[in-house]
């Protein structure tokens, strides 16, 4: 957001501000010395005086604010521009005598009409007071139009004075009559300020008399409804059904409530010529969505915790400043505080549609909520007295604000808006509690002051832990402390660092766009998948070279690491694979035996040889395949260390590349089980949801005789070499560390070490995983300098498969997609083909072995069931490389649709009969949409799905698939554990970020109760139309849809949103099974969750 409109916004606020001031003293004065009754009559005469003089203006303060910014722009000096202020000054001249005489004609004619015994003489005081106003407030538009502010806070200071010198006066001498003449004499000092303006020469710099009034008219037909049916009309009808003395209650509420509302309504009156400026100074006159949401949070961090903590503080507030007599005020107070946050933001729409010239538009909306008012009053006041109009002056701004946001035509660009005011609104919310839970102890003045430090020190800590003031916005206030006075400088200072502190990690703001992912073509887009190879009880991928390139001497074999590091890892190899070919270099990786798409153990020996017994297989088909006889073991982790031990029994063999090695295998395995740990209390298991297994992790099981002679290994000091050349990546925290490299040496291998730049941010979680593409070029360069160029023939383009042949099953790799892009695994059984076939979804970027080896194990036996089934990655997901027309992140996005529907096109080329779906997350999601999309899909079983529908004009930014917020049962159920005791005093839970996604989850929760309202929004009522629109169709084409949650899962809340809660609205479509797991995290970590989420696709794919 601009500095330049927020140091206007901050001068006009404190001129505002002083204003406010000096109208709450004068009414706080009149209240005292003269009475409820009094008090009534001078708010009822304040109210014919504000409601003429907008009445007067007929539209010329719109227009002066638009149009002297233009006329500045095209370079018309400020003696023209006066010039034509003066022309409008002269119409709101000729309008307020007219209506000055209309008054008269009215008022001191008709006795009937008079409000009280004084009424003559308080009718004639109000006239003057009119007429002087009318005029007065005409500078006021003009010196803010012009970007004076500073003249016009000077201004501001002589009415203070004066007005409150003559109230006083007024009220002790000659009553209700002399406080008007009070306020007469204060606004005395705008009425000479603006003469110079109406006598200076007239000049139209360009404007023609048609286009004026042609913009006027509408205008000031639109001051004219405002003005009498918007601006405390409730007075009239307060005065009529009830009394003098009640106006004089709603009067002091009114006084109060300004304190809120005037600050925000003074602050947006240089909005206008701002929004004019940058629409006039804009390529396309149009103003970017950016700055009306800038403009909009920059308001609500000041207007929501005034609105709510008011209302927190109103009775006390009532009682002190003006007695025991006006304790009724107190609810009144209350309520018109509330109206504060939907007038301001009414404000900054209507400012927003004329700078674009929609005064029609807005018109129309005026004459709705004209309607609405009179209506309201007519229906509630009589009822509900002053309390009934307070309520209706809410209802009425907020259905003008929702019909100005259609207008707008911003939609779903306004997401990222609504989800800053929730923070704040909630961190209001906190502000009000804490105010109220002060005055509970304190009351009196010094309640009232440790209510409102309360509540300030409770709304700020609210904003930290929320982190609801985005880093545009910080950037912005920083900026603007260094124009502070150094006094306030420090104060200020603090405040902006503790509300949004800089943390460790925290992106560069100048280079990164918070939360965006990146637009552009993911790494390896438009690239063919590698190609499936079956060998030796496994699966594997052989990258040939490209056939542009000059083949080389030497091919690759990939020896994966194993568990969770390969899960984060198998895109690297990917990605490293596509490069080397690349520059001629052949490829392979594979997986071991119990591990991913391999067969189990079975009959072989759960021990390490075996697993080394994979390597040396892999190195021969790699030799067969590439036709290279010479071998680069590229091995990460645990990998590195089996190659290490069997390098040297493979031929050809003549450089070992190590990444992050395991030298002490019981080093290795106390660190699995910490990561376990830590996944596991991530996803909220304690010990008795998870295996039993002495190493485990992320659901994957290492056989127990392969831990124990890992226990035993340690390679740290080596008696042989693997091969005469070493590249050793090793992990940045161990870099410095040469002892293994130095042993090596000591061999007389050559020996190169460096550190594994990206290794943390590889291994932390597939999910985020980030490829070190540093290291990818590293070992490119690396191998160009050891490898030389050959006339060798090219590898092979396609291979012939066996299939995986394993105990009730056999599989099959296949490659497919538009360009070969996308690889999976066809799961058969033996016999007989019975009932629907199964298509496995992936997990966000989880490899379509799935969580745990889940999808491979129930693809098994639902082979032994008699089902077929595929399971894939998706493009950019494991080893299917990134579609050519879709960015970075996919997740969430119509190409995973399509990605879908290419399996269930290759799916149907394979077996005859339907097809089920099942996915978990967002493989949910996708099996959702993929259902919607193709009826060919005749049941679909969604698992933990987050939404139900991604608006694809919304972007799925990093906070949306990396840190969504767990349920408020989860939290609930973790407290309740001993574990996390221990883990909250040792200090391994992240409090704030805790504290923060409660309060998240919190505000879901009682998101069904609030949903009829949330989806009149722009943004949500397509989406909540497109959710239900979709389970109508599975309805209407009798398509069984299963959905599975897990008990307290986050995804529980979208349903509740939609269907109300527990999901009572379900039972409407009786095709939909909501079924809840019991004991299981969101990522069906324990072995019974499986087995139930299995039972009920063997279940559907049978019927």
């Amino acid at each position: 957001m601009s500095k330049g409109i927020i140091a206007n916004s901050v001068m006009n606020a404190a001129a505002g501000m002083l204003l406010l001031l000096t109208g709450f003293v004068s009414s706080i004065i009149t209240a005292r010395l003269l009475g409820p009754e009094a008090n009534g009559i001078v708010a009822f005469s304040l109210w014919l005086v504000m409601t003429g003089a907008s009445i007067a203006e007929l539209g010329s303060s719109i227009t002066l604010l638009k149009t002297m910014p233009q006329l500045s722009a095209e370079g018309y000096d400020e003696r023209r521009r006066r010039g034509f202020a003066a022309i409008l000054v002269s119409f709101m001249m000729f309008s307020t005598v007219a209506l000055l005489a209309l008054y008269a004609l009215f008022f001191l004619t008709s006795e009937e009409m008079h409000w009280a015994e004084t009424a003559p003489s308080v009718a004639l005081v109000t006239g003057a007071l009119f007429f002087v106003q009318a005029i007065g407030s005409f500078v006021k538009f003009y010196l803010i139009g012009e970007k004076k502010l500073g003249a016009f806070f000077k201004l501001t200071v002589g009415v203070s004075i004066v007005q409150l010198a003559g109230v006083a006066a007024g009220a002790v001498f000659y009553g209700v009559e002399g406080v008007l003449v009070g306020y007469a004499l204060g606004q005395l000092v705008l009425f000479f300020a603006t003469l110079p303006i109406l006598l200076a020469r007239r000049d139209w710099c360009g404007v023609s008399l048609k286009y004026l009034a042609s913009s006027s008219v509408i205008l000031s037909i639109q001051f004219i409804i405002d003005s009498i049916f918007l601006n405390r009309l409730e007075l009239l009808f307060l005065q009529q059904f009830w009394s003098v003395e009640m106006v004089g209650y709603y009067a002091v509420g009114l006084s109060i409530a300004n304190i809120a509302l005037q600050l925000p309504i003074q602050m947006t009156g240089s909005l206008l010529p701002y929004y004019s400026e940058r629409r006039h100074n804009s390529d396309d006159s149009t103003l970017p969505v950016e700055v009306f949401a800038a403009v909009t949070r920059s308001m609500a961090y000041i207007v929501l915790p005034m609105s709510l903590g008011l209302a927190a503080i109103s009775s006390e507030l009532v009682l002190v400043v003006f007695g025991e007599a006006f304790r009724r005020s107190g609810t009144v107070v209350a309520l018109l505080a509330l109206v504060a946050p939907a007038y301001t933001f009414m404000q900054i729409l209507s400012l927003y549609l004329l700078s674009m010239d929609r005064a029609r538009s807005r018109l129309n909306i005026s004459v709705i909520g004209g309607l609405l008012m009179v209506v309201g009053c007519l229906l509630i006041i009589p009822r509900l007295a002053a309390e009934g109009a307070a309520l209706v002056r809410i209802l009425v701004f907020v259905a003008m604000s929702v019909m100005m946001i259609r207008q707008t035509g911003f939609g779903s660009q306004l997401s990222g808006l609504y989800t800053s005011l929730t923070k704040v609104t909630l961190a209001a919310v906190l502000c009000a509690c804490g105010a109220i839970s002060a005055l509970e102890f304190i009351q009196g003045p010094a309640g009232l002051v440790a209510a409102i430090l309360a509540g300030t020190f409770c709304y700020f800590a609210a904003l930290r832990v929320l982190r609801a003031v985005p880093a545009e916005d910080v950037d912005v206030m920083r900026a603007i402390l260094d124009k502070m006075p150094s006094l306030l400088k420090r104060p200020v200072g603090h405040a902006i660092n503790f509300i949004a502190p800089r943390l460790p990690g925290d992106p560069d703001r100048a280079k990164v766009a918070p939360g965006e992912f990146s637009l552009e073509p993911a790494e390896g887009a438009g690239r063919s998948a590698a190609l499936p190879v079956v060998f030796d009880g496994t699966i594997g991928l052989f990258m040939p070279e490209n056939p542009v390139a000059k083949k080389r001497s030497a091919a690759v074999l990939f020896v994966s690491p194993w568990g969770f590091e390969e899960m984060c890892s198998r895109k690297f190899f990917r990605v490293a694979a596509e490069h080397f070919s690349d520059i001629g270099v052949p490829s392979l990786r594979f997986d071991y035996r119990g591990t991913g798409d391999a067969l189990d153990f079975d009959a072989l020996p759960a021990r390490l040889e075996t697993w080394e017994n994979s390597i040396r297989a892999a190195a021969a088909k790699l030799k067969s395949l590439s036709g290279c006889d010479h071998i680069v073991l590229i091995a990460q982790g645990l990998g590195a260390t089996l190659a290490h031990r069997i390098g040297s029994s493979i031929d050809g063999v003549d450089s070992l590349v190590m990444l992050a090695p395991v030298l002490s295998g019981r080093a290795y395995l106390r660190e699995l089980n910490m990561w376990s740990k830590i996944i596991d209390a991530d996803l909220g298991l304690g010990k008795e949801h998870v295996q039993t297994a002495k190493v485990q992790i992320a659901g994957l099981v290492m056989p127990e005789e392969i831990a124990a002679e890992l226990g035993k290994l340690n390679i740290a000091s080596p008696q042989g070499l693997a091969a005469s050349r070493y590249l050793i990546l090793e992990r940045p925290a161990k870099a410095d560390d040469t002892g293994f490299a130095d042993a090596l040496k000591a061999l007389g291998a050559d020996v190169e070490q460096t550190a594994f730049e990206g290794y943390d941010e590889l291994a932390t979680n597939p999910l985020f995983a980030k490829t070190p593409m540093a290291v990818v070029a590293q070992l490119t360069t690396w191998l160009e300098a050891n490898t030389t160029e050959t006339s060798a023939a090219h590898s092979p383009e396609a291979i012939d498969n066996p299939p995986l042949a394993g105990e009730g099953f056999t599989e099959m790799p296949v490659r497919f997609g538009s360009h070969d892009h996308l690889v999976g695994v066809v799961s058969r059984p033996i016999g007989e083909i019975k009932g629907n076939a199964v298509l496995f979804l992936s997990t966000a970027y989880d490899r379509h072995a799935g969580w745990g080896r889940t999808t491979v194990d129930m693809a098994r036996e639902l082979a032994r069931q008699g089902v077929v089934s595929l399971r894939f990655d998706s493009a950019n997901v494991g080893d299917s490389p990134p579609r050519p027309d879709a960015p970075e992140q996919v997740l969430y996005s119509s190409t995973q649709t399509e990605d879908a529907v290419a399996s269930l096109d290759l799916l149907e080329s394979i077996v005859a009969g339907p097809v089920m779906v099942a996915g978990r997350c967002s493989g949910g999601y996708v099996a959702f949409r993929a259902g919607v999309a193709d009826e060919r899909l005749k049941a679909v079983v969604s698992i933990n799905p987050f939404v139900y529908y991604w608006d694809p004009e919304i972007p799925v930014r990093k906070e949306h698939v990396v840190s969504v917020p767990r349920s408020l049962d989860d939290y609930g159920q973790r407290l309740a554990r001993l574990d996390t005791l221990k883990r909250l005093l040792s200090g391994q839970v992240d409090v704030v970020a805790a504290l923060q996604n409660i309060v998240i989850a919190g505000g879901r929760r009682l998101s069904p109760w609030i949903a009829p309202l949330l989806e009149l929004l722009p943004d949500r009522r397509h989406i909540a139309r497109e959710v239900r629109q979709s389970f109508a169709l599975f309805g209407k084409r009798n398509v069984p849809l299963t959905l599975i949650y897990s008990e307290g899962d986050v995804g529980l809340d979208h349903v509740y949103f939609h269907f109300g809660p527990r999901g009572a609205k379900l039972s409407r479509y009786p095709n939909v099974r909501l079924l809840m797991l019991p004991d299981a995290d969101h990522n069906l970590t324990p072995p019974q969750s499986r087995k139930f989420v299995l039972d009920e696709i063997i279940r559907l794919a049978r019927a």
